[in-house]
Order: C-alpha cells, then sequence, then structure tokens
C-alpha cells in the first residue's frame, strides 16, 4: 500500500498547485477524510501520511501565492495555539529524550499548526466560508453511507484495500465485530476511514449544527438543509459511540435556547444550580447521572474512575510536567516513567494532557480553547444582520458540543486536524461577519414574523403626523403646501 499511497499523495499535491487557494484545501480536506491516514511513508524519523504530505504541498504553493500572506493579520489566538503546542513539548522535554521528542512532536506540528494556518490565511470572507463549508458537508455523505455499510454488516471494504494495522493501536481498520444494541436492534460499531468508531462519529457531530447555519440565508434551500442535518446525525449514530451522541445533543440543546442567548449569564447560573441540586439530591457527582444514559455503562464508569484517579492522587509529583508519553498506547513506557494508574487509556483530552504534559501543557491548551470562545463571541457582536447571527450561534453550538464530547475521548486520529481547522475558521469569523458585502434582504410576512420571535423587543414608536411646512396644524388634502408669509407693515 506504500505505493497507492505515494499516487495518492502525488496526485493531491498536483491538484493543489493547479487549483485556486479554497479548491486547494479541499483536496487537502477530501484526502484527510477518504484516505486512512494510518497507512504512511517513512521518511527519516517521521512517518508521513496522505495528510501531511498535502499539508506541506499547500503551504509551498502558498509561496507561489504571496497575495494570501500579505492580507493575513496576526491575531492572539494565533499566540495561544502556537503556546499550546511549546507548552505541550516543554511537559514532555522534562520527561522523555530529545530526539524522540522532536520525532513525535515534529509530526504533531505538521497535524496541528500547518492545518490552522492554511485555513486562517485561505477562509477569509464569506464565499470562501460558505463554500469551504458546504463541501465539508457533502463530502460527509458518502461517509454515512460507509458508516451504516459497516454497522451493519460489520465489514469495512477499506479493511480489505489497506489490509494494514494500525501500529498506534495494535487495531484493524474494520469493526472487528464490536457490537452494540441500540433499542433491540444489534449494530456494529463503524470506524469507516478514520479507524477509531468515536472519532468517526465525532466528525458528524460538528457539522451536525453547521448544516442549520444558513437557515436565514434565502439562497439555501431549508429542505436541504433539514436533510444534510439528519445525515450527520444518522452519521454520528452509525458509530454506535455515546460521545457523538452527547456532542449532537448538547448541540441541539444550544441551538433552541438562540431566542435566550441575551440572557446567557442567567441561563449560565440556572444550568449550574441544576448540577448543584443534582450533586446534593443523588448524593454523588452529576455525571454518574449522566452514565445512566450511556450505551453502555461500563465505559462511563471508566470514564468517571479515570477523572477521579487523576485528581486524587495520580498526578502526585507530576503536577507541573507531566510523566511523559505514557498510556495505553505506549504501556512499555508506563512503567518506565513510573506510571501506574489503574485507568491507563486517557480517554479524556483534559486528563490526557494533564497526565502526559502536567500543567505546563494543559494551562495553554486552555487558554487556546478560551480564546476561540471569544474570536466567536466578537463574530457575534460583529455581526450586523439577523442571519449572521444564527449563523455565528450555530457554529459555536457545534464546537461547545463537540468540546463536551472530547471528555469522553482523548485527541485521536483525524480529530486533532478538523479542532484546528474549525477554531481557524472562528479566528476568521469577526472579520468575515464585519464584511457587510451582503445587505438584508425582503422578507415574506411569514419569515418576518419568525424573526419577530426570536430578534429582540423594540420599543413601538407612533409615526408623527404629516405637517404642511411652516404650518402648526396636520395636513389636509387640498390644502396649500407653501408656508404662510406674513405681509410687511
Amino acid at each position: 500500500m506504500i505505493a497507492v499511497t505515494f499516487v495518492v499523495s502525488l496526485v493531491g499535491s498536483a491538484l493543489i498547485f493547479a487549483l485556486p487557494p479554497v479548491s486547494a484545501l479541499l483536496v487537502y480536506a477530501c484526502v484527510l477524510l477518504y484516505y486512512p491516514q494510518a497507512l504512511t511513508i517513512s521518511l527519516g524519523p517521521i512517518d508521513f501520511n496522505t495528510g501531511r504530505i498535502l499539508i506541506l504541498a499547500l503551504f509551498a504553493a502558498f509561496a507561489l501565492r504571496k497575495e494570501l500572506v500579505r492580507k493575513f493579520k496576526w491575531n492572539l489566538l494565533d499566540t495561544l495555539v502556537l503556546l499550546a503546542f511549546g507548552g505541550q513539548t516543554l511537559g514532555y522535554l522534562f520527561n522523555v529524550p530529545v530526539l524522540r521528542v522532536i520525532e513525535a512532536r515534529g509530526g504533531n506540528f505538521i497535524d496541528t499548526i500547518l492545518p490552522y494556518f492554511a485555513v486562517r490565511l485561505i477562509v477569509h470572507d464569506r464565499k470562501s466560508l460558505y463554500t469551504f463549508l458546504r463541501l465539508m458537508v457533502l463530502m460527509a455523505i458518502p461517509l454515512v453511507a460507509l458508516g451504516w455499510l459497516e454497522s451493519l454488516t460489520g465489514q469495512n471494504p477499506l479493511d480489505r484495500i489497506s489490509g494494514s494495522f494500525n501500529r498506534d493501536f495494535g487495531t484493524r481498520l474494520a469493526s472487528s465485530g464490536l457490537q452494540r444494541s441500540f433499542f433491540g436492534f444489534p449494530l456494529y460499531r463503524a470506524t469507516g476511514t478514520f479507524g477509531i468508531h468515536i472519532s468517526f462519529g465525532l466528525y458528524f457531530a460538528v457539522l451536525a449544527p453547521m448544516c442549520l447555519a444558513p437557515w436565514f440565508k434565502r439562497e439555501y434551500s431549508r429542505p436541504m438543509m433539514l436533510g444534510a442535518f439528519a445525515m450527520m446525525g444518522l452519521g454520528a449514530l452509525s458509530s454506535m459511540s455515546s460521545a457523538p451522541m452527547l456532542s449532537v445533543f448538547v448541540s441541539c440543546a444550544m441551538i433552541a435556547c438562540f431566542a435566550l442567548r441575551r440572557f446567557w449569564i442567567p441561563v449560565t447560573i440556572v444550568i449550574l444550580l441544576c448540577f448543584l441540586f443534582v450533586e446534593i439530591y443523588s448524593e454523588s457527582h452529576f455525571w454518574w447521572v449522566l452514565n445512566r444514559l450511556t450505551l453502555e455503562s461500563k465505559s462511563g464508569t471508566y470514564r468517571i474512575g479515570l477523572i477521579d484517579e487523576a485528581l486524587t492522587g495520580g498526578m502526585r509529583d507530576h503536577w507541573m510536567a507531566g510523566y511523559g508519553f505514557v498510556g495505553v498506547v505506549s504501556t512499555r513506557d508506563n512503567q518506565l516513567y513510573g506510571f501506574l494508574w489503574r485507568h491507563i487509556d486517557l480517554v479524556n483530552i483534559y486528563i490526557f494532557y494533564l497526565a502526559r504534559t502536567g500543567l505546563v501543557g494543559l494551562l495553554p491548551y486552555l487558554a487556546f480553547n478560551a480564546a476561540y470562545y471569544r474570536r466567536l463571541y466578537q463574530a457575534a457582536q460583529a455581526s450586523r444582520d439577523f442571519s449572521d447571527q444564527w449563523f455565528v450561534w450555530c457554529f459555536a453550538a457545534g464546537l461547545v458540543g463537540w468540546n463536551a464530547a472530547m471528555m469522553t475521548v482523548g485527541p485521536l486520529s483525524q480529530t486533532l486536524q478538523l479542532l484546528h481547522i474549525l477554531t481557524a475558521v472562528a479566528c476568521n469569523l469577526p472579520l468575515i461577519m464585519a464584511d457587510s458585502a451582503t445587505a438584508p434582504e425582503r422578507l415574506t410576512v411569514v419569515e418576518s414574523r419568525r424573526r419577530r420571535m426570536f430578534s429582540p423587543r423594540r420599543r413601538y414608536t407612533a409615526p408623527r403626523p404629516n405637517r404642511a411646512p411652516g404650518r402648526a396644524g396636520p395636513y389636509r388634502p387640498g390644502q396649500s403646501l407653501s408656508p404662510t408669509r406674513t405681509p410687511h407693515a
């Protein structure tokens, strides 16, 4: 399969140099989603998959298109994404030999930082934004079909093509017979092209609310948007994982609260009080209650145990820089670095960074997350049209749901690339929404009533009576419009 990987990378690189920037970015996204990234070509100490080769080709093409670089403006989020990467790298250096850190973090730099800045350079206006998100949804539809084929039959066609193993996890690209019951109907856990079922479902989960983002744009068909939303929901369901379903649920709940967006502080306080009530009434943490809603309570129990172990003694003497390359993917190193936890599968992105890099790596990552939410808030403030506010809200709902789900899964597979791609779009949204390229369109009576249901109530002002110039009373039909003149004495 090395020859096939090389040919796919060669053809994709040629298309990137030949096509416009947005189309070139979509070529990279298409190969990232459709071709298994577990198939690699070894060049020196770093393994290159198709995604890494194409993103390097994309940046090489930027050297020929200097107009993109001239328009780029540095932002605080750009600094924080580099600080998050640097903090994690520094945390590893406290425990791991330098050469191994360079090898591992070099690949991570290509997977995360380069896609982030590529999107920052390319998706900078409304046209490129709508084109990029629309085609990301369209590319997901064949993957929904692939996911349900695997979910119903337990067979992944890509397994016959690749016949390879994912070296990080020692599992095949296929579902390997993993099966769960959904309302009494047995379904296999689809992995698609991602190799991991949870990551496969999360891709559809983050796109589901974004399918509804152009709801008030008249050039888009609402039945098509509802159909795409349903397809993304089915794609998330094909993974038979609780995390993608949790992401869709949280996103839909946030979309339903759009009318209350101006009261987000009281709503947040009410939600926190609800959590506190559950803690007091059930005499246990609220996540034990959420565990009853999962597809498999055993996996939820493990995740709760992981959080408890990490925060109640597991990080003793390692809070600053963590343990290093530990976890289920590095079982041979756990004993070497003194990682003796009972829960070695770090299925929580925040515990993952805490256990591996300590607070040195976790705190910059949390600041990075807070920064792109701040950019989304700025985008909502800069929106001049109701439809733009709805667009930003749906985009933010996708990321909020995704972050909630990432508390149950580590940074695996293509998840990291997609996270940095979407955060780069969030960074550009304030500039895009502030652009007055589109004027408010005329609305029908039904659309006007629907918008008034969600828009803030305005004070009614009675119309002023029509007065003739220079006269005290109101104008009457047949009355002269010339001002009254007083004769000179």
